[in-house]
């Protein structure tokens, strides 16, 4: 099977800085709106790991677009909310929240992080799109899913990862520090 994309070649790139950020004790969907807004802006791509289920919705204007058992916090055990700036990765600790949030920032002259930018398929294939929304299928299987998209018109779709580069320097040895979800683009494969 072949993929084209944009991310084919292996293309390190370094013109930002990658600003990490620990967030701890978040209980309400309206902390986790505030958090968002407050590192990643007003538009993103959020998906939650439920305890029976996996959505994917988007957050505009600081408010996260839920369903009714979704917006029940504690169903949820994860989210990741991921746009161009950058990501929040919360985990159930218990009763709250915890993780981190990533933003790129422009790089100084002194001292650039390399990165690589690389996508995945998402499984299944376009059965229909309706509302900013691609309804996703894999008949094998039977399994179901609407991502967010802003074009519907592709078969495949696939999920943007960011990796970035870090050197151990006793060691001289380099590899991926860390990792982020970036965006969800079409793919044809």
């Amino acid at each position: 099977m072949a993929i084209n994309t944009k991310y084919n070649e292996l293309i390190i790139k370094r013109d930002i800085i990658p600003e990490i950020t620990s967030v701890s004790s978040l209980s309400s969907v309206m902390e986790v709106e505030n958090t968002l807004n407050n590192f990643i802006g007003d538009k993103a791509i959020v998906v939650i790991w439920l305890m029976d289920r996996i959505i994917w919705t988007t957050c505009t204007n600081g408010h996260i677009e839920l369903d009714d058992k979704a917006s029940v916090i504690d169903y949820w055990q994860e989210m990741r909310a991921f746009n161009e700036k950058g990501e929040v990765h919360l985990v159930r600790m218990g009763d709250e929240f915890s993780g981190r949030c990533i933003v790129d920032t422009e790089a100084s002259e002194d001292w650039k992080q390399g990165y690589v930018d690389s996508i995945s398929p998402i499984w299944g294939e376009n059965s229909g799109y309706e509302g900013g929304r691609v309804h996703l299928e894999d008949t094998d299987r039977k399994l179901m899913m609407d991502i967010p998209v802003r074009d519907g018109s592709a078969k495949s779709y696939g999920l943007v990862t960011r990796s970035y580069i870090q050197t151990d320097l006793t060691a001289g040895l380099s590899g991926y520090g860390d990792y982020r979800f970036l965006a969800v683009e079409a793919m044809e494969v």
